[in-house]
Parts: C-alpha cells; structure tokens; sequence
C-alpha cells in the first residue's frame, strides 16, 4: 500500500493566518501555502505518487506540482512506497561529563514564612527543622569540585527553606569553596534562592560582596503575593521583601532577579511580569506551580483556556519588543524561539539526575531539589557518593523516548518530557507527565515557531541574533519557488 506523509512526524498548526507544519523528526518548520496543504492532504489519503502530482497540476500545472512533490520528499515530509516512518535524527543533549555541574545546596531545612504552594512541606521537607553543619557543607563542597574536573566548572545555589537562616555557614563555606576550586582551577558560581524577607543589613552587603547572584521569590503584586506567602503569624510579607528586593538591585542589579510562581488564583502573566519588573532587577521570570491537582492554587485543565490566551498575550508584547530590538527582563518566548530554531533534541526534560542534583541538610544527594527528603529519588551521599544503579535507572526511565506518553507527542524532542517533580505531583508517576502542563509546553512552542516566522521576515537582524549558528528556516511552502 502506498504511503504518504507520516502521521505521527509532522504537527500542523494555525497561528494568526499562518499554517505552518513542524517535522518532528528533523526539528524543521515551515509556513505551509495552499499547495502543499493540498500535497500532504492528497498524499496523507493514501493517493500514490502520480496521483498527487496529477491532482496538483490541474491548480499548478505539471511542473510546480512536480516540484512540490519533489521538494517535500527532498526534505522527508513526505515519502511514498512501503518505507519505514523516519526515525529521530537530529542530534542529542543527554549526559555529558565535561557539562558544568549545577547544584543546589540545602543549608536550610526550615522557612520563616509559609507558602500555599511550598513543596518542600514549610521548608524542612516533611521531616524536622534543620540547618546543615559545617563539616557537612565542606564535604559537600569537595563533592562537587571532585564531579567538576572535567567540566572546570560548576555552580552552586544556596537553597532551603530559607538559606539566609543559615548566614553563618553561608559565610564559611564560600570562601572554603573558592580557594579550593581556585586552587584546582575550577571556576565556581554561587546563588541563591531566598524569599527575600532577610536580605539586609549584614546579609545583604556580604552577599553582594562575595558576588553571589540572587534569586528572590515574588509572586506578583501586594494583594496576589500576601494571599499566597505569609509570615508565621500570617502577617504580611511584600512590602518587607519589596524594600529588600529593591536595595539590593540598586546596589548591583545585575545580580539579582525575581521569579513568580503562578497558581490559578493568576493567571494573567502579563501583568506578573509587569508587576516584579518594577524593582529594578536584571531579570524576572514566572514559572506554573507544581502541585496535586487537588491544592486550591492548583493549575487544572479547567484553566487551561484562560492560561493560553494570557500567553498569547504574552506573545503579542514580547513579539513588539523584540522587532524594537528592546531588552527586557522577561524573555520567555525569546527564549523559546531560540529553541525551536536549534535542531538539538532534548532527551531529558531537565539535567536531573545528570548535571543537577540537590543536596539536603544532611549531605543527601537528590534527583533534584524538590525531591529532597524523597528517598525514592535518593542518588547517593556526599561521603561515599553517588549510586550508579539509581543513575542507570533514572537515566532510562526519564529518556523521553522511553516514557510511553511521551512518544507518540510531536513535541517530545522540543520538551524532552518535562519536569519530573510536575508528573510525580500531578499523575502520582514520575514518568507520565502532566496533561496539563503538556497543553501549555505545546502551545507555547506553537506560539515560538509564528514569532519566529514573523521576525525572520519583519527583522532579520533580529532573527539573525536570536538564531547565531546562522539556522535559517527553509522556505519549501511557496510553491512558486519549489
């Protein structure tokens, strides 16, 4: 039996007035005309090859049908005759040893506020408040140094709960972290992830002084973030860490950055973004929260529409500043867009388990920091290290191309399966993501390949900044060039 297009290769969409068709296989996009919408129709029909180019040449004549049909073969969007479904080419990013290490260290097994959302069970993971010890710290440090030989680099975040809870061993184990990396000639990065409530006074100008980049927790403006982060007492907490936040990146705003968690009591992102990008900060980013579906915050299906029209206006205002040529600290589709143009496939959806791992209190080494405490994604320990059966096991179970949700979606290679914390929280397993966070990863690459097309042709030297490999989007869809 002939064959024509694969099915489950090719993804086509709308977006605005373009219909544009992604391959799965080579990472390739295209905006699709009449006349190859009409080929991959008449082909997917089970049409032979003759018939096809028979049925586009009483619309295109005989020669532009010929070449449509030869130019989509060419690229192997369409194949014709028993054949096999092509399968994945484009090249990988699995594990690699000389890749940086990226850690994050739990000083702090404890918080000073509370957070509807928090999935580390107030900061002390389900377990009792702690704070890591030096000798734990230190070996912690050698750890990671050890791990980064290859790579001659690594970065390390200072995570909790809350870390500056724990300033004193913050103030140890810096400078012990940098004379030994600079004596094994490792680059080393610090930062931190705080909810901004402590950053002052003595915090503050030491943190600003070793460089350690800061990351401050902000959800939106005073009456969204009071709702969801409060003191013990359930007093507020944005205008303490509005002031903190606003000091800091004054003194050096390069250094410090702000990220939302959005919940479905917001939804619009547009306005958080617009809401923490008043403090002066480098950067702002939001992310979705990742809980069970039954958390009142929690973002469910039901949400999924209004989701999506916030981040197609999203879209609309990142698209105007980045045909400006505009910075701006939130770049979410810029970035997104950077990565429908790269032909790498993603096998993981994070380094998990690979390049990133989290280290708790007591020296325990995670999949990943929110699993902290979790021993079912325990990796090791900073003393004898890391277990090679559980980084077998992970690294084939979370291969996107082994999750059986996962293969038959067009965006695997885009994604690589997504967060594993988000499917453990939302499905109950870790290798079946959640449904509703696939509808917003499919949509929000939907929305990336249309602004890419939109920029190639409005300004290419944009495109031409965003895309530096010199990737350029092939233009087999006009039929009056194929």
């Amino acid at each position: 039996m002939t064959r024509g297009a694969w099915k489950d290769d090719v993804h086509i969409f709308t977006y605005e007035s373009r219909e544009i068709l992604y391959q799965v296989s080579s990472g390739n996009f295209f905006e699709m005309d009449e006349a190859v919408h009409d080929a991959l129709r008449w082909a997917m029909a089970d049409h032979s090859r003759e018939d096809v180019v028979t049925l586009l040449s009483r619309d295109y004549g005989f020669e532009d049908g010929l070449n449509i049909v030869e130019e989509l073969e060419a690229h192997d969007i369409l194949t014709f005759g028993a054949g096999v479904p092509s399968q994945d080419v484009a090249k990988t990013s699995g594990r690699d040893s000389r890749a940086p290490l990226d850690v994050t260290l739990h000083i702090s097994h404890g918080c000073n506020i509370t957070c509807t959302y928090c999935f580390a069970g107030g900061g002390s993971y389900g377990g009792k408040a702690t704070m890591m010890d030096f000798e734990t710290g230190k070996q912690s440090i050698d750890w990671v140094l050890d791990q980064s030989e290859a790579a001659g680099a690594c970065q390390i975040t200072l995570f909790g709960g809350e870390p500056l809870l724990n300033l004193d061993l913050i103030k140890q184990i810096v400078p012990y972290a940098k004379a030994q990396a600079k004596e094994r000639e490792i680059e080393i990065t610090f930062g931190m992830t705080t909810n901004g409530t402590l950053l002052s006074g003595e915090a503050l100008v030491y943190i600003m002084k070793e460089d350690i980049g800061v990351m401050v927790s902000l959800d939106g403006n005073a009456e969204t973030h009071n709702r969801i982060r409060t003191f013990h007492d359930g007093s507020d907490t944005y205008d303490v860490i509005a002031e903190n936040t606003r000091k800091a990146a004054a003194m050096r705003p390069g250094n410090v950055k702000v990220r939302a968690t959005m919940t479905s009591k917001n939804l619009n992102i547009n306005e958080i973004v617009e809401d923490i990008s008043q403090f002066g900060t480098s950067t702002v980013e939001v992310a979705p929260t990742t809980e069970h579906p039954n958390s009142p915050t929690a973002i469910r299906k039901e949400h999924v529409p209004e989701l999506q029209k916030h981040l197609k206006s999203l879209s609309k205002t990142e698209l105007a500043k980045l045909l400006k040529g505009e910075n701006q600290p939130h770049a979410f589709f810029a970035g997104k867009i950077q990565q429908v143009l790269d032909p790498a496939k993603k096998d993981y959806g994070c380094g998990g388990g690979k390049t990133f791992y989290g280290i708790s209190a007591d020296g325990s080494i995670y999949f990943c920091s929110a699993f902290a405490s979790n021993e079912e994604f325990k990796m090791g320990d900073v003393f004898t290290g890391l277990y090679a059966k559980k980084m077998d096991q992970f690294d084939h179970d979370f291969k996107v191309d082994n999750r059986a949700v996962c293969k038959t979606c067009w965006a695997r290679n885009l994604c690589g399966g997504g967060c594993v914390y988000d499917a453990q929280m939302s499905t109950g397993k870790a290798v079946e993501p959640n449904p509703v966070s696939c509808e917003q990863i499919r949509y929000g690459y939907e929305l990336a390949m249309g602004m890419a097309l939109e920029i190639q042709e409005s300004n290419p030297a944009v495109f031409d900044a965003l895309c530096p490999n010199e990737i350029a989007l092939e233009g087999v869809c006009d039929a009056s060039d194929a």
